[in-house]
């Protein structure tokens, strides 16, 4: 009997021993089925993070146009998205100021079809369907190869989910988001130029009566633009107090005699000049100054 009991508790040391053993090398295999899980996740994440990183879409220019004659609501936008990256890249939307787009013209400036493709979401583009522009799924086939830029044709009338309630203006800056299949978001922000106007005395060699002379003029060559350059420069000169326009007082260019039909007097003649500039994207700035001409 005591035999028994010797050879039962030695059979359950050789057991409890064996499950041991089958624990720890269930506990190792597990171990290294979950490290090996891990090494591929980073590995993968890895990839991605490469990927994303050679990833570049920005937009690159900007040209927008008003809605009327001299009305600073835009009516409409071309901006040019490329692929300043070194790999392919897919876009999955793009929108302007925080809005998504949900319908558009593309067509590629460089290194694709030149054709005309719309892209029609949740809004309906009056030029989609026709023989020279068909008509695709919202951003279907907007991929961009590395170098590869494309322009696009937007309206505030039917690009917008509610066009009734988005008015875009030149005098405010446009943001541009371009959002890809990478979970990248590339941002480009097209801020309006800042107006500076002054009235100066310039001096000016007459070779009629071989003198001097001074001649005053309006100067806003101090104006700036951050993202574009300037290239207008209009004035008008108003009756202060009042605010009416002096007739013929509407003059262009970056340094203007002060119109002939703006006079002076001993006393001074108090006007307000307006100084509206236009930099290459079409944004625009207007500032108001007073002038007393004094002769």
């Amino acid at each position: 009997m005591r035999q028994l009991r010797r050879h039962s508790r030695g059979l359950s040391e050789i057991v409890g021993s064996l499950m041991l053993v089958l624990i720890v090398v269930s506990a190792a295999l597990a171990l290294g089925a979950f490290v090996q899980t891990e090494e591929k996740a980073n590995l993968a994440y890895r990839a991605q993070e490469q990927d994303r990183a050679r990833e570049s879409d920005n937009a690159t220019s900007l040209l927008v146009t008003p809605s009327g004659p001299g009305s600073s609501t835009i009516g409409s936008l071309n901006i040019t998205i490329a692929n300043l990256g070194t790999s392919s890249s897919s876009i999955t939307s793009i929108s302007v100021n925080n809005i998504p787009l949900q319908g558009f013209i593309s067509e590629y400036l460089s290194g694709g079809s030149a054709v005309p493709v719309c892209h029609q979401g949740n809004r309906t583009v009056p030029a989609c369907g026709t023989a020279s522009i068909p008509a695709v799924p919202m951003l279907a086939n907007l991929t961009l190869l590395t170098g590869q830029e494309v322009d696009l044709q937007i309206n505030t009338n039917w690009s917008f989910v509610y066009p009734d309630v988005t008015t875009l203006f030149s005098t405010q800056y446009v943001q541009v988001d371009v959002f890809t299949t990478l979970n990248n978001e590339f941002i480009k922000t097209f801020v309006p130029p800042e107006a500076f106007g002054v009235v100066a005395s310039v001096d000016y060699y007459d070779s009629a009566t071989m003198t001097t002379q001074a001649e005053i003029v309006y100067d806003g060559s101090d104006s700036k633009a951050l993202n574009d350059t300037v290239i207008g420069w209009s004035w008008t000169t108003y009756t202060n107090p009042g605010m009416v326009p002096v007739p013929g007082s509407t003059v262009s260019g970056e340094e203007v005699p002060v119109p002939t039909n703006v006079t002076c007097s001993a006393s001074g003649t108090l006007y307000t000049v307006g100084l509206t500039v236009t930099d290459t994207a079409g944004l625009s700035d207007t500032l108001d100054f007073p002038f007393d001409y004094v002769c």
